[in-house]
């Protein structure tokens, strides 16, 4: 495979144990246009170590189908850098499972904007450990329905912090149920004016003991509803 150029080689006779045996080099040479071109069955040759050498410009070429066809070994080789460059139409072809197995560090590539377009059922893959390294600015992306949508299990992966830096038409989301299951140490972050917020609704998912753990400085924002 070492001796064929890449450029004019055609794509359709490439076989996945051929891609996975190609060099950086031959790699480089794969345009966005041809990398479009290949099937589910041939991209499964390509490694980790090969998807972490492409280019933005050249995973433009991946389309969300193809994206959904990588196994969690092969996403391991996208950056955080490269996840950043993904367009909204092919995050959306991450499934959850595949969400789910992403790391930290990859995580961390994803921008506000590039959350607001994940589906419910994609948030549904996301990990409590892996909410709690979402930064405040990956946070501003998720809307009131996103927050709605997350379960239990997940939002106590959210930190005082976290839930300090939300907005009111964030919190508009959460349901009682979803307040009911915060621990005392996040609630100890929502902001007096966060608190004053909630309709009865949601506070009526408050419980006795959580608005005992509660700041003088935190009841003030509830008003006559304390």
């Amino acid at each position: 495979m070492s001796t064929r150029d890449m450029t004019v080689y055609p794509a359709s006779d490439l076989t996945s144990i051929e891609m996975a045996s190609l060099a950086d080099s031959q790699l480089n040479a794969l345009s966005s246009m041809l990398l479009a071109s290949l099937a589910d069955s041939q991209l499964d040759g390509l490694t980790s170590t090969e998807l972490a050498t492409l280019a933005d410009t050249q995973l433009d070429g991946l389309t969300s189908s193809s994206l959904f066809g990588l196994a969690d070994s092969q996403l391991d080789g996208l950056s955080s850098i490269l996840l950043r460059s993904l367009s909204d139409t092919q995050l959306n072809g991450l499934s959850s499972t595949q969400l789910y197995s992403l790391a930290d560090s990859q995580l961390d590539g994803l921008q506000s904007l590039q959350l607001v377009v994940l589906a419910d059922s994609q948030l549904d893959g996301l990990r409590s450990l892996q909410l709690s390294g979402l930064s405040d600015s990956q946070l501003d992306g998720l809307q009131s329905l996103q927050l709605k949508s997350l379960a239990d299990s997940q939002l106590n992966g959210l930190a005082s912090l976290q839930l300090s830096a939300l907005s009111d038409s964030q919190l508009d989301g959460l349901r009682s149920l979803q307040l009911s299951a915060l621990s005392d140490s996040q609630l100890d972050g929502l902001r007096s004016l966060q608190l004053s917020g909630l309709s009865d609704s949601q506070l009526d998912g408050l419980q006795s003991l959580q608005l005992k753990s509660l700041a003088d400085s935190q009841l003030n924002g509830l008003g006559s509803l304390q």
